[in-house]
Protein backbone atom coordinates (compact mmCIF):
# COMPACT_ATOMS: atom_id res chain seq x y z
CA UNK A 1 0.00 0.00 0.00
CA UNK A 2 1.46 3.36 -0.70
CA UNK A 3 2.10 5.67 1.98
CA UNK A 4 1.05 8.72 -0.52
CA UNK A 5 -2.31 7.11 -0.96
CA UNK A 6 -2.82 6.45 3.03
CA UNK A 7 -2.17 9.93 3.64
CA UNK A 8 -4.27 11.04 0.66
CA UNK A 9 -7.05 8.70 2.49
CA UNK A 10 -6.89 9.80 5.98
CA UNK A 11 -6.87 13.71 4.84
CA UNK A 12 -10.63 12.82 2.71
CA UNK A 13 -12.31 10.91 5.15
CA UNK A 14 -11.11 13.24 7.89
CA UNK A 15 -12.98 16.28 5.53
CA UNK A 16 -15.53 13.54 5.56
CA UNK A 17 -16.71 13.75 9.27
CA UNK A 18 -16.60 17.70 9.26
CA UNK A 19 -18.69 17.82 6.22
CA UNK A 20 -21.22 15.13 7.90
CA UNK A 21 -21.11 17.24 10.50
CA UNK A 22 -21.72 20.70 9.82
CA UNK A 23 -24.30 19.63 7.49
CA UNK A 24 -25.82 17.75 10.23
CA UNK A 25 -27.68 20.75 11.76
CA UNK A 26 -29.13 21.97 8.23
CA UNK A 27 -30.35 18.76 8.12
CA UNK A 28 -32.47 19.32 11.42
CA UNK A 29 -33.31 22.75 11.04
CA UNK A 30 -36.48 22.24 9.04
CA UNK A 31 -37.99 20.26 11.75
CA UNK A 32 -36.45 21.18 15.12
CA UNK A 33 -35.03 24.83 13.95
CA UNK A 34 -31.27 26.45 14.63
CA UNK A 35 -31.46 26.08 18.28
CA UNK A 36 -28.90 25.32 20.86
CA UNK A 37 -30.34 21.94 20.90
CA UNK A 38 -29.80 20.76 17.56
CA UNK A 39 -26.16 22.21 17.93
CA UNK A 40 -25.19 20.39 20.85
CA UNK A 41 -27.04 17.55 19.75
CA UNK A 42 -25.39 17.12 16.58
CA UNK A 43 -22.27 17.80 18.44
CA UNK A 44 -23.07 15.20 21.19
CA UNK A 45 -23.72 12.73 18.71
CA UNK A 46 -20.61 13.12 16.59
CA UNK A 47 -18.12 12.92 19.29
CA UNK A 48 -19.30 10.10 20.77
CA UNK A 49 -19.65 8.27 17.74
CA UNK A 50 -15.57 9.25 17.32
CA UNK A 51 -15.00 8.56 20.60
CA UNK A 52 -16.72 5.06 20.31
CA UNK A 53 -14.95 4.60 17.05
CA UNK A 54 -11.44 5.14 17.82
CA UNK A 55 -11.31 2.69 20.85
CA UNK A 56 -12.68 -0.12 18.50
CA UNK A 57 -10.88 1.06 16.15
CA UNK A 58 -7.69 0.21 17.36
CA UNK A 59 -8.71 -3.07 19.03
CA UNK A 60 -9.98 -4.34 15.15
CA UNK A 61 -6.45 -3.12 13.93
CA UNK A 62 -4.57 -4.58 16.07
CA UNK A 63 -6.41 -8.31 15.84
CA UNK A 64 -6.66 -7.19 11.81
CA UNK A 65 -3.85 -4.82 10.17
CA UNK A 66 -4.90 -5.65 6.69
CA UNK A 67 -5.66 -2.53 4.46
CA UNK A 68 -7.88 -4.56 3.00
CA UNK A 69 -10.14 -4.31 6.06
CA UNK A 70 -9.22 -0.58 6.52
CA UNK A 71 -10.96 0.41 3.22
CA UNK A 72 -13.79 -2.15 3.77
CA UNK A 73 -14.61 0.22 6.60
CA UNK A 74 -14.18 3.40 3.99
CA UNK A 75 -16.60 1.75 1.80
CA UNK A 76 -19.62 0.87 4.28
CA UNK A 77 -19.33 4.25 5.60
CA UNK A 78 -20.52 5.32 2.37
CA UNK A 79 -23.18 3.40 2.31
CA UNK A 80 -24.28 4.27 6.17
CA UNK A 81 -24.04 8.17 4.61
CA UNK A 82 -26.00 6.75 1.77
CA UNK A 83 -29.04 6.14 4.78
CA UNK A 84 -29.09 9.76 6.29
CA UNK A 85 -31.29 11.08 3.55
CA UNK A 86 -33.29 8.24 3.43
CA UNK A 87 -34.07 7.72 6.94
CA UNK A 88 -34.49 11.92 7.30
CA UNK A 89 -37.14 11.61 4.85
CA UNK A 90 -38.79 8.94 6.25
CA UNK A 91 -38.64 9.68 10.28
CA UNK A 92 -37.47 13.48 10.59
CA UNK A 93 -41.40 14.25 10.28
CA UNK A 94 -42.58 12.27 12.16
CA UNK A 95 -40.29 12.68 15.22
CA UNK A 96 -40.52 16.81 14.81
CA UNK A 97 -44.15 16.03 15.77
CA UNK A 98 -44.04 13.55 18.44
CA UNK A 99 -40.65 14.89 20.31
CA UNK A 100 -40.02 17.44 22.21
CA UNK A 101 -37.49 20.38 21.06
CA UNK A 102 -35.18 19.10 23.18
CA UNK A 103 -35.57 16.23 23.07
CA UNK A 104 -36.31 15.21 19.00
CA UNK A 105 -32.40 16.81 17.64
CA UNK A 106 -30.97 14.37 20.19
CA UNK A 107 -33.01 11.32 18.89
CA UNK A 108 -32.54 12.57 15.44
CA UNK A 109 -28.95 13.26 15.58
CA UNK A 110 -28.49 9.36 17.18
CA UNK A 111 -30.40 7.46 14.56
CA UNK A 112 -29.01 9.45 11.22
CA UNK A 113 -25.39 10.58 12.36
CA UNK A 114 -24.07 7.91 14.97
CA UNK A 115 -23.24 5.34 12.19
CA UNK A 116 -21.35 6.99 9.68
CA UNK A 117 -19.30 8.75 12.19
CA UNK A 118 -18.29 5.82 14.10
CA UNK A 119 -17.23 4.10 11.36
CA UNK A 120 -15.75 6.78 10.28
CA UNK A 121 -14.27 7.07 13.46
CA UNK A 122 -12.51 3.65 13.56
CA UNK A 123 -9.94 4.85 10.61
CA UNK A 124 -7.89 7.10 12.74
CA UNK A 125 -6.17 4.53 14.63
CA UNK A 126 -6.53 1.79 11.92
CA UNK A 127 -4.83 4.39 10.36
CA UNK A 128 -2.17 4.57 12.36
CA UNK A 129 -1.61 0.70 12.94
CA UNK A 130 -0.75 0.63 8.63
CA UNK A 131 1.54 3.40 9.12
CA UNK A 132 3.90 2.10 11.40
CA UNK A 133 4.84 -0.19 8.91
CA UNK A 134 6.46 2.87 7.13
CA UNK A 135 8.56 3.55 10.78
CA UNK A 136 10.49 1.90 13.14
CA UNK A 137 9.31 1.04 16.07
CA UNK A 138 11.07 3.97 17.98
CA UNK A 139 9.12 6.26 15.59
CA UNK A 140 5.33 5.12 16.44
CA UNK A 141 4.75 8.40 17.86
CA UNK A 142 5.98 10.42 14.59
CA UNK A 143 3.45 7.90 12.97
CA UNK A 144 0.31 8.64 14.88
CA UNK A 145 1.32 12.68 14.43
CA UNK A 146 1.60 12.71 10.85
CA UNK A 147 -1.93 10.50 11.10
CA UNK A 148 -3.37 12.97 12.98
CA UNK A 149 -1.96 15.63 10.72
CA UNK A 150 -3.39 14.70 7.76
CA UNK A 151 -7.25 13.91 9.95
CA UNK A 152 -7.22 17.26 11.27
CA UNK A 153 -5.88 18.79 8.01
CA UNK A 154 -8.84 17.36 6.25
CA UNK A 155 -11.04 18.41 8.85
CA UNK A 156 -10.41 22.04 8.71
CA UNK A 157 -10.67 21.62 4.22
CA UNK A 158 -14.00 19.47 5.11
CA UNK A 159 -15.34 22.70 7.80
CA UNK A 160 -14.77 25.82 5.55
CA UNK A 161 -15.44 24.11 2.11
CA UNK A 162 -18.55 23.10 3.43
CA UNK A 163 -19.32 26.72 4.87
CA UNK A 164 -17.93 28.74 2.25
CA UNK A 165 -18.27 26.29 -0.75
CA UNK A 166 -20.54 23.49 -0.95
CA UNK A 167 -23.76 24.83 0.86
CA UNK A 168 -23.61 28.51 -1.33
CA UNK A 169 -23.20 26.55 -4.25
CA UNK A 170 -24.68 22.72 -4.10
CA UNK A 171 -27.89 21.53 -1.64
CA UNK A 172 -27.51 19.38 1.09
CA UNK A 173 -28.57 16.15 -0.71
CA UNK A 174 -25.92 17.06 -3.21
CA UNK A 175 -23.63 17.51 -0.49
CA UNK A 176 -24.63 14.26 0.89
CA UNK A 177 -25.15 12.38 -1.80
CA UNK A 178 -21.74 13.59 -2.76
CA UNK A 179 -20.14 12.59 0.56
CA UNK A 180 -21.51 9.11 0.27
CA UNK A 181 -20.34 8.52 -3.14
CA UNK A 182 -16.82 9.70 -2.51
CA UNK A 183 -16.26 7.51 0.56
CA UNK A 184 -17.81 4.37 -1.56
CA UNK A 185 -15.18 5.16 -4.35
CA UNK A 186 -12.56 5.65 -2.02
CA UNK A 187 -13.12 2.46 -0.32
CA UNK A 188 -13.75 0.31 -3.51
CA UNK A 189 -10.33 1.64 -5.01
CA UNK A 190 -8.43 0.91 -1.57
CA UNK A 191 -9.77 -2.39 -1.15
CA UNK A 192 -8.67 -3.40 -5.71
CA UNK A 193 -11.86 -5.06 -6.29
CA UNK A 194 -13.09 -4.94 -9.81
CA UNK A 195 -16.51 -6.50 -8.84
CA UNK A 196 -18.20 -6.52 -5.56
CA UNK A 197 -21.74 -6.27 -4.86
CA UNK A 198 -20.83 -3.15 -2.37
CA UNK A 199 -21.12 -0.90 -5.26
CA UNK A 200 -24.39 -2.55 -7.11
CA UNK A 201 -26.12 -2.28 -3.45
CA UNK A 202 -25.07 1.64 -3.58
CA UNK A 203 -26.98 2.17 -6.75
CA UNK A 204 -29.67 0.52 -5.68
CA UNK A 205 -29.76 2.53 -2.22
CA UNK A 206 -29.41 5.84 -4.47
CA UNK A 207 -32.17 4.61 -6.81
CA UNK A 208 -34.65 3.57 -3.85
CA UNK A 209 -33.57 6.90 -2.48
CA UNK A 210 -34.58 8.70 -5.33
CA UNK A 211 -38.15 7.02 -5.61
CA UNK A 212 -38.44 7.31 -1.67
CA UNK A 213 -38.06 11.48 -1.77
CA UNK A 214 -40.18 11.90 -5.00
CA UNK A 215 -43.05 9.94 -3.20
CA UNK A 216 -42.55 12.46 -0.82
CA UNK A 217 -43.06 15.59 -2.67
CA UNK A 218 -44.76 18.25 -2.32
CA UNK A 219 -48.90 17.05 -3.77
CA UNK A 220 -50.44 18.68 -7.02
CA UNK A 221 -52.69 21.00 -4.38
CA UNK A 222 -50.12 22.76 -2.71
CA UNK A 223 -47.38 22.76 -5.66
CA UNK A 224 -43.64 24.29 -4.48
CA UNK A 225 -42.61 26.94 -7.06
CA UNK A 226 -39.16 27.21 -5.67
CA UNK A 227 -36.72 25.08 -3.08
CA UNK A 228 -33.37 25.51 -2.99
CA UNK A 229 -30.98 25.43 -0.15
CA UNK A 230 -30.04 29.13 0.97
CA UNK A 231 -26.81 29.90 2.93
CA UNK A 232 -28.62 29.70 6.41
CA UNK A 233 -32.02 27.77 5.55
CA UNK A 234 -33.71 25.51 3.24
CA UNK A 235 -35.62 28.46 1.29
CA UNK A 236 -39.28 27.22 -0.47
CA UNK A 237 -41.91 28.92 -2.47
CA UNK A 238 -44.99 27.73 -1.91
CA UNK A 239 -48.75 28.78 -3.98
CA UNK A 240 -51.75 26.82 -3.40
CA UNK A 241 -54.73 26.75 -4.98
CA UNK A 242 -56.72 29.39 -3.63
CA UNK A 243 -58.64 32.59 -4.07
CA UNK A 244 -57.47 35.09 -3.93
CA UNK A 245 -53.89 33.47 -4.97
CA UNK A 246 -51.48 33.85 -3.00
CA UNK A 247 -47.92 32.87 -2.46
CA UNK A 248 -46.18 32.00 0.78
CA UNK A 249 -41.95 32.20 1.26
CA UNK A 250 -40.86 29.03 4.02
CA UNK A 251 -37.58 29.43 5.40
CA UNK A 252 -36.96 25.52 7.02
CA UNK A 253 -39.71 24.76 8.35
CA UNK A 254 -41.21 28.15 8.78
CA UNK A 255 -43.89 30.15 7.05
CA UNK A 256 -42.14 33.57 7.37
CA UNK A 257 -44.15 35.68 4.71
CA UNK A 258 -47.00 35.82 2.36
CA UNK A 259 -48.23 38.20 -0.64
CA UNK A 260 -51.11 38.28 -2.77
CA UNK A 261 -50.42 38.12 -6.06
CA UNK A 262 -53.26 40.66 -7.44
CA UNK A 263 -53.31 43.01 -4.72
CA UNK A 264 -51.17 44.76 -1.34
CA UNK A 265 -53.59 44.12 0.99
CA UNK A 266 -52.02 41.93 4.18
CA UNK A 267 -52.02 38.02 4.18
CA UNK A 268 -50.55 38.14 7.69
CA UNK A 269 -52.37 40.23 9.92
CA UNK A 270 -49.01 41.61 12.10
CA UNK A 271 -47.80 43.21 9.20
CA UNK A 272 -50.12 46.17 9.28
CA UNK A 273 -48.21 47.05 12.13
CA UNK A 274 -45.75 48.41 10.42
CA UNK A 275 -48.09 51.98 10.14
CA UNK A 276 -47.46 51.76 14.47
CA UNK A 277 -45.12 54.73 13.27
CA UNK A 278 -48.36 57.06 12.51
CA UNK A 279 -49.13 56.78 16.05
CA UNK A 280 -46.14 57.36 18.00
CA UNK A 281 -44.03 59.07 15.52
CA UNK A 282 -45.61 60.59 12.45
CA UNK A 283 -42.84 62.23 11.21
CA UNK A 284 -40.82 59.16 11.19
CA UNK A 285 -39.50 59.00 7.13
CA UNK A 286 -36.55 56.89 7.70
CA UNK A 287 -36.27 52.93 8.89
CA UNK A 288 -34.58 49.75 9.07
CA UNK A 289 -36.04 47.00 8.98
CA UNK A 290 -33.86 43.88 10.47
CA UNK A 291 -35.31 40.79 8.90
CA UNK A 292 -36.63 41.07 5.24
CA UNK A 293 -38.73 38.20 4.62
CA UNK A 294 -40.70 38.68 1.44
CA UNK A 295 -40.30 42.57 2.33
CA UNK A 296 -43.56 43.12 3.21
CA UNK A 297 -42.61 45.62 5.89
CA UNK A 298 -40.60 47.20 3.76
CA UNK A 299 -42.85 47.78 0.84
CA UNK A 300 -45.47 48.94 3.62
CA UNK A 301 -43.74 51.36 4.63
CA UNK A 302 -42.43 52.95 0.71
CA UNK A 303 -46.23 52.87 0.34
CA UNK A 304 -47.42 54.91 3.15
CA UNK A 305 -45.49 57.97 2.07
CA UNK A 306 -43.55 58.91 -1.04
CA UNK A 307 -40.76 60.51 1.11
CA UNK A 308 -40.36 56.98 3.06
CA UNK A 309 -36.84 55.49 2.69
CA UNK A 310 -36.40 51.81 4.21
CA UNK A 311 -32.92 49.76 4.59
CA UNK A 312 -33.48 46.51 4.77
CA UNK A 313 -30.81 43.81 6.61
CA UNK A 314 -31.16 40.22 6.24
CA UNK A 315 -28.56 37.52 6.50
CA UNK A 316 -30.23 35.05 3.40
CA UNK A 317 -28.62 36.43 0.25
CA UNK A 318 -31.27 35.20 -2.18
CA UNK A 319 -34.32 36.77 -0.59
CA UNK A 320 -33.76 40.17 -2.46
CA UNK A 321 -34.37 38.17 -6.05
CA UNK A 322 -36.62 35.92 -4.69
CA UNK A 323 -39.34 38.55 -3.87
CA UNK A 324 -39.00 40.47 -6.76
CA UNK A 325 -39.60 37.32 -8.97
CA UNK A 326 -42.25 35.73 -6.83
CA UNK A 327 -43.80 38.22 -4.39
CA UNK A 328 -44.24 41.49 -6.70
CA UNK A 329 -41.00 43.67 -5.05
CA UNK A 330 -40.55 46.34 -7.01
CA UNK A 331 -37.05 48.07 -7.36
CA UNK A 332 -36.73 51.80 -6.25
CA UNK A 333 -34.01 54.27 -5.44
CA UNK A 334 -36.04 54.58 -1.49
CA UNK A 335 -34.94 51.15 -0.80
CA UNK A 336 -31.41 49.81 -0.17
CA UNK A 337 -30.87 46.00 0.68
CA UNK A 338 -27.88 45.10 2.70
CA UNK A 339 -26.29 41.22 3.35
CA UNK A 340 -25.68 41.06 7.12
CA UNK A 341 -26.62 40.32 10.09
CA UNK A 342 -28.63 42.82 11.74
CA UNK A 343 -26.51 42.86 15.02
CA UNK A 344 -23.51 43.34 12.93
CA UNK A 345 -24.93 46.02 10.78
CA UNK A 346 -25.80 48.45 13.71
CA UNK A 347 -22.30 48.02 15.23
CA UNK A 348 -20.48 48.96 12.12
CA UNK A 349 -23.38 51.44 10.56
CA UNK A 350 -23.46 55.07 13.11
CA UNK A 351 -26.80 55.84 10.77
CA UNK A 352 -29.64 57.12 13.38
CA UNK A 353 -33.01 56.28 12.20
CA UNK A 354 -36.56 57.46 13.10
CA UNK A 355 -37.98 53.58 13.21
CA UNK A 356 -36.18 50.04 13.41
CA UNK A 357 -38.51 47.31 13.20
CA UNK A 358 -36.76 43.99 13.89
CA UNK A 359 -39.08 41.20 12.19
CA UNK A 360 -36.48 38.55 12.94
CA UNK A 361 -37.97 36.89 15.52
CA UNK A 362 -40.74 35.16 12.96
CA UNK A 363 -40.06 31.45 14.46
CA UNK A 364 -39.75 29.33 18.09
CA UNK A 365 -37.98 27.45 15.92
CA UNK A 366 -35.07 30.35 14.94
CA UNK A 367 -34.81 32.77 17.42
CA UNK A 368 -31.85 34.94 17.03
CA UNK A 369 -30.35 34.63 20.57
CA UNK A 370 -28.33 37.44 19.99
CA UNK A 371 -30.83 39.96 19.20
CA UNK A 372 -32.84 39.51 22.39
CA UNK A 373 -30.43 40.88 24.94
CA UNK A 374 -30.32 44.42 26.72
CA UNK A 375 -26.99 44.60 24.82
CA UNK A 376 -29.24 44.56 21.61
CA UNK A 377 -32.04 46.88 22.90
CA UNK A 378 -29.24 49.61 23.96
CA UNK A 379 -27.47 49.18 20.46
CA UNK A 380 -30.52 49.50 18.53
CA UNK A 381 -31.49 52.52 20.85
CA UNK A 382 -28.41 54.36 20.42
CA UNK A 383 -29.76 53.98 16.06
CA UNK A 384 -32.40 56.18 16.70
CA UNK A 385 -33.26 59.61 16.28
CA UNK A 386 -34.45 61.38 19.48
CA UNK A 387 -38.36 59.90 19.73
CA UNK A 388 -38.06 57.53 17.60
CA UNK A 389 -39.38 53.91 18.11
CA UNK A 390 -38.13 50.28 17.79
CA UNK A 391 -40.79 47.81 17.10
CA UNK A 392 -40.30 44.00 17.42
CA UNK A 393 -42.28 41.19 16.10
CA UNK A 394 -42.21 38.74 18.77
CA UNK A 395 -43.85 35.14 18.72
CA UNK A 396 -44.81 33.82 22.01
CA UNK A 397 -48.00 33.63 24.51
CA UNK A 398 -49.39 36.04 27.10
CA UNK A 399 -49.53 33.79 29.57
CA UNK A 400 -47.81 34.71 32.88
CA UNK A 401 -46.54 31.50 33.68
CA UNK A 402 -42.95 30.77 34.93
CA UNK A 403 -40.79 30.88 33.16
CA UNK A 404 -42.45 32.75 29.95
CA UNK A 405 -40.27 33.32 26.82
CA UNK A 406 -42.69 36.29 26.77
CA UNK A 407 -42.19 37.71 29.97
CA UNK A 408 -38.64 37.72 29.75
CA UNK A 409 -38.71 39.17 26.77
CA UNK A 410 -40.66 41.93 27.86
CA UNK A 411 -38.14 42.76 31.29
CA UNK A 412 -35.57 42.66 28.74
CA UNK A 413 -36.75 45.10 26.46
CA UNK A 414 -38.57 47.64 29.45
CA UNK A 415 -35.00 47.22 30.77
CA UNK A 416 -34.01 49.33 27.90
CA UNK A 417 -36.82 51.66 26.69
CA UNK A 418 -38.99 52.48 30.17
CA UNK A 419 -42.18 53.86 27.68
CA UNK A 420 -43.05 50.60 25.77
CA UNK A 421 -46.54 49.35 24.48
CA UNK A 422 -47.12 45.89 23.50
CA UNK A 423 -50.13 44.61 20.75
CA UNK A 424 -51.12 40.57 20.72
CA UNK A 425 -52.84 39.40 17.36
CA UNK A 426 -55.08 37.74 19.82
CA UNK A 427 -55.61 38.75 23.43
CA UNK A 428 -58.58 36.96 23.97
CA UNK A 429 -56.62 33.56 23.91
CA UNK A 430 -53.45 34.51 26.00
CA UNK A 431 -52.71 31.04 25.93
CA UNK A 432 -52.46 30.52 22.11
CA UNK A 433 -48.77 30.98 20.52
CA UNK A 434 -48.94 34.28 18.36
CA UNK A 435 -47.63 37.50 16.95
CA UNK A 436 -46.86 40.01 19.36
CA UNK A 437 -44.99 43.09 18.74
CA UNK A 438 -43.76 45.58 21.51
CA UNK A 439 -43.05 49.45 20.68
CA UNK A 440 -40.11 51.39 22.40
CA UNK A 441 -40.10 54.84 22.49
CA UNK A 442 -36.26 56.17 22.65
CA UNK A 443 -37.57 58.88 25.39
CA UNK A 444 -37.36 58.45 29.15
CA UNK A 445 -40.02 61.33 29.32
CA UNK A 446 -43.14 59.71 29.94
CA UNK A 447 -45.49 60.38 27.47
CA UNK A 448 -49.23 59.61 26.18
CA UNK A 449 -50.07 58.31 22.75
CA UNK A 450 -53.81 57.68 21.57
CA UNK A 451 -53.59 53.79 20.72
CA UNK A 452 -57.66 53.97 20.34
CA UNK A 453 -57.41 53.07 16.43
CA UNK A 454 -55.66 49.72 17.68
CA UNK A 455 -57.50 49.18 21.05
CA UNK A 456 -58.79 45.96 20.38
CA UNK A 457 -54.93 44.60 20.36
CA UNK A 458 -53.31 46.56 22.73
CA UNK A 459 -51.89 45.09 26.26
CA UNK A 460 -51.87 46.75 29.11
CA UNK A 461 -48.81 44.93 31.01
CA UNK A 462 -48.23 47.46 34.02
CA UNK A 463 -50.24 45.31 36.21
CA UNK A 464 -47.65 42.01 35.61
CA UNK A 465 -45.23 41.56 37.89
CA UNK A 466 -42.06 40.90 35.89
CA UNK A 467 -39.53 40.30 38.70
CA UNK A 468 -39.89 36.43 38.77
CA UNK A 469 -38.40 36.87 34.93
CA UNK A 470 -34.96 36.75 34.04
CA UNK A 471 -33.27 39.52 32.10
CA UNK A 472 -31.82 38.14 28.55
CA UNK A 473 -27.94 39.74 28.45
CA UNK A 474 -25.18 38.63 26.54
CA UNK A 475 -24.07 36.40 29.29
CA UNK A 476 -27.04 34.93 30.93
CA UNK A 477 -29.49 34.30 27.35
CA UNK A 478 -31.63 31.36 28.40
CA UNK A 479 -34.35 31.72 25.99
CA UNK A 480 -33.99 28.52 23.97
CA UNK A 481 -34.00 26.62 26.91
CA UNK A 482 -37.52 28.73 28.46
CA UNK A 483 -39.00 27.92 24.77
CA UNK A 484 -38.42 24.51 25.23
CA UNK A 485 -39.88 24.39 28.59
CA UNK A 486 -43.36 26.39 28.06
CA UNK A 487 -44.05 25.73 24.53
CA UNK A 488 -42.97 22.32 23.70
CA UNK A 489 -47.09 21.48 23.01
CA UNK A 490 -46.66 23.93 19.81
CA UNK A 491 -44.49 21.48 18.59
CA UNK A 492 -45.67 17.86 19.29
Amino acid sequence: MSRIFLYLTIFLTGAAVLILEVTATRILAPFFGNTIFSLSSVLTVILTALSLGYYFGGRIADRFPHPRIFYFFITVSGLATFFIKIIGVVLLPVFSSIFSLAVGPLVSSLLLFLLPAFILGTLSPFAIKLSSGFFPPEKIGQASGIVFFWSTLGSIIGSLSTGFLLIPNFGIDKIIYGTAIGLTLLGLAGTRLKFHPLPIFAVLILLLQILLVSSLSPSPDNPLIYSADGFYQKISVSQPHSTPAVRYLIQDRNVSAATYLESDDHVFPYTRYADLYRIFNPSARTALVIGAGAYTIPKALLNSDPSFRVDVIDIEPGLYELSEKYFRLKPSNRLRNFISDGRYFLTRNSKKYDLIFSDAYYSLLSIPAHLTTVEFFSLARSRLNPGGMFIGNFVGNLTPVIPSYFYSQLKTFTYVFPQTWVFALNPSRPDSVQNILIVGINSDSPAEFDTSSHADTFINTSAVNLSAYPVFTDNYNPAEYILAQTLTDKYR
